[in-house]
């Protein structure tokens, strides 16, 4: 028996088939058959694919009458072999460890179902998880045979890979996660007539669904115990992902409704009252159970929204009835509106008269609007000091509540004032702001306000302001010409080599040695795959236990846990997940660590900025705490790491083997790799104090 069958529909895709069955027989995993299935399509296909059965003894091929792609997925499960079977399409592609990664979650977890996904598709809670596409279903070969009603229906397209997975989801209870990529093909040719020609075949279908569906609950008694996973279905393929996807005409929709609404009182009104509805689904399924208008419920949400119009009932009701055409364009204008409505209350004014009574003209202004970048702000106060400069500080009020101050000598400043954002603006815009000596951005204007930074040209004073800017893509030469600009990092950029100050103190921080019995590794950061490579988390933790290494435990800490790590690993020992922390437990949580996992991907096109313009906030926390981190070699130079004061990996296949190194070394050459650490990051903060005293006296 082989691991794995790839079973691969064909029909009429010979521009793209070969790109396709290339990247299944290139897969790391060699032990797979690959079935493709040619449903007579009326193009090269079929002979295409007798050509590779030639190459390749792994692969096969059947040859069958036009049956719909259905049809195909099935027949080529009746000629399955391998122990699990994924289905490909064949105009797509899949990542070259893409079997190999899910055999072996699948594996260890003795899995029914894996979700192989990179996008989000699935809940990542099992209880909400109602359908899946198929190329995110990874299924074990012996659980299909125990259940021979789990197969695609035939006749029905689209919904025909939600339908297969939801009868999966509905008698397995054995499901695992994992990343992994797939390249889904987007078409030019995939305009609004083509949606609405899948609204209007939807339509047609969505009785024959609704039967098939009914039968199999019927059949197993199912209602009672599978009530919440259907209605989900109903709720999340039938009105949220079609509504949105397919353009139904009103008719559409009102018949679409009517079926939806007749099997849910037959069905499950019983199981779900009104008042567990609003508890258990979204606010979109209740309104569409009320409205067959989709068109006017997104109005009717978005008015509901704005506080100006729920105080005045009058003027809900006119919008309401007067603009329902043109409602996409109206809904933005009013977007729009909202965001440039901003009202200074009474007691703001109060602040802001205050403020500017207590301006010491000897003093530095440090001062942060937005809601990011507030690791910077002790650093900055420590280096203001150290070159004899007394501070106050001016933030927003969420960057107050994180404690950034916690760990550092109140001596680094004299004022703290908190503020909103729109309220900060209205200060820094103010002729009165130049009262100040210097007046330090810790982020700069552009960076979220882009409309902003052209203000501060009234002010006339260049001397006045230092900007901090995080990406260095927004310093160009002009504006270098007209302001005063600190970076990170300058990334090679030699124009920028005298701009870059670096802040990373963090107040009196504890140096520790390796813990002798679990090594403790953390991540800090926002969880997600366009910041940091969130699915190396979950293939290495499979990896080393099937190596049964537990000596060690990471620690997440950040906010969006959304299905960027497998939900599964929640309870595992090895893993702990803290959320968002406030700047004095984040600390408390490195001071245990023993090395920072910085999970930058080569191949992400997003995480190239880490190796050209932006420093993440991550790497002033590794430098502070002198914590060694393990990184992709690529991207090690960028920051000054290198083999003697980190741990570098070369690929995603690497990343394990660097996390049994950190696992397994010894207190000494931890000790050494700190002490590089320590002696780089020293001449990092002595260059950052020169460059700053530059930019105050220029």
């Amino acid at each position: 028996m082989v691991k794995v069958t790839v079973i691969i529909p064909v029909y009429n895709t010979e521009k793209y088939l070969a790109e396709c069955i290339d990247s299944a027989i290139n897969q790391s995993l060699r032990d797979i058959e690959i079935i493709l299935v040619d449903d007579a399509s009326p193009d090269n296909a079929g002979k295409i694919c007798d050509e590779y059965a030639a190459k390749d003894s792994r692969i096969k091929v059947i040859h069958q009458e036009n049956q719909g792609v259905s049809a195909a997925r099935n027949n080529g499960l009746e000629h399955a072999n391998g122990e699990y079977v994924y289905f490909l399409d064949s105009d797509d592609m899949i990542e070259e460890s893409f079997l190999e990664k899910a055999y072996n979650v699948a594996k260890a977890n003795d899995s029914d179902l894996t979700v192989c996904d990179d996008r989000n598709f699935a809940d990542r809670n099992f209880e909400y998880i109602c359908a899946l596409p198929t190329f995110a279903t990874f299924v074990k070969h012996d659980f299909l045979k125990q259940h021979p009603e789990i197969k695609f229906p035939i006749g029905i397209h689209p919904m025909e890979d939600s339908i297969f997975a939801h009868k999966i989801l509905l008698f397995s209870n054995k499901i695992s996660f994992c990343n992994n990529k797939y390249f889904y093909r987007h078409y030019p040719e995939q305009t609004s007539s083509v949606f609405r020609q899948q609204g209007e075949k939807l339509t047609r279908q969505i009785e024959t669904v609704y039967d098939n569906l009914e039968k199999l609950y019927e059949k197993y008694n199912l209602y009672e115990s599978k009530y919440f996973i259907i209605a989900k279905l109903m709720e999340t393929e039938t009105f949220s992902t079609r509504y949105r996807r397919a353009e139904f005409s009103p008719q559409q929709r009102k018949k679409v409704f009517y079926i939806l609404n007749k099997f849910f009182k037959k069905h499950l009104k019983k199981y779900l009252p009104a008042k567990q509805m609003k508890t258990k689904f979204n606010y979109e399924f209740v309104e569409m159970m009320h409205s067959s208008n989709y068109e006017i419920f997104r109005l009717k949400r978005f008015l509901h929204s704005i506080k100006f119009i729920q105080e005045n009932y009058l003027i809900y009701r006119f919008f309401k009835k007067k603009l329902r055409s043109n409602l996409s364009d109206f809904i933005d204008k009013l977007k729009y509106i909202k965001t440039k409505i901003k009202i200074i209350r009474p007691w703001e004014i109060k602040f802001i008269n205050n403020f500017f009574n207590n301006i010491d003209e000897n003093k530095v202004l440090v001062a942060e609007m937005n809601d990011c970048h507030n690791e910077v702000i002790p650093g900055y106060l420590k280096y203001l000091n150290e070159l004899g400069y007394k501070c106050d500080v001016l933030i927003a009020q969420n960057i107050a509540k994180d404690n950034i101050f916690c760990n550092i000598p109140e001596n680094l400043y004299e004022n703290t004032y908190q503020a909103r954002s729109f309220v900060i603006q209205k200060i820094l815009l103010s002729p009165k702001i130049k009262k100040y000596k210097k007046i330090l951005l810790t982020s700069n204007y552009i960076y979220t306000l882009k409309t902003t930074l052209s203000n501060f040209e009234n002010l006339q004073d260049k001397n006045k302001f230092i900007f901090v800017e995080h990406n260095l893509k927004n310093i160009t030469d002009e504006l270098l010409n007209r302001h005063k600009y600190i970076c990170l990092n300058n990334f090679s950029r030699n124009n920028l080599e005298n701009n870059v100050i670096n802040p990373h103190y963090f107040g009196d921080i504890k140096i520790t040695d390796k813990n002798p019995d679990v090594t403790k590794f953390i991540i800090i950061g926002r969880v997600r795959n366009d910041r940091q490579n969130y699915s190396l988390i979950t293939d290495t933790i499979y990896k080393l236990k099937s190596q049964n290494i537990f000596n060690y435990k990471i620690t997440i800490v950040g906010s969006w846990w959304n299905g960027e790590i497998d939900s599964k690993l929640r309870n595992e020992i090895n893993l702990e997940y803290k959320g968002r922390l406030n700047f004095s437990d984040m600390y408390k949580e490195i001071e245990q660590a023993d090395f920072f996992l910085s999970l930058f991907d080569e191949n992400n096109p997003e995480h190239q900025c880490y190796k050209e313009s932006v420093t993440s906030g991550q790497i002033q926390l590794i430098y502070g705490f002198s914590k060694p981190t393990i990184i992709p070699k690529s991207f090690a130079p960028y920051y000054g790491f290198n083999n003697q004061n980190a741990i570098l990996f070369d690929n995603e296949n690497d990343f394990s083997n660097a996390l049994i190194k950190g696992i397994k070394m010894k207190n000494d050459e931890y000790k050494q790799l700190q002490n590089n650490l320590k002696n780089y990051t020293d001449n990092v903060y002595k260059k950052s104090l020169e460059n700053l005293e530059r930019q105050l006296n220029d």
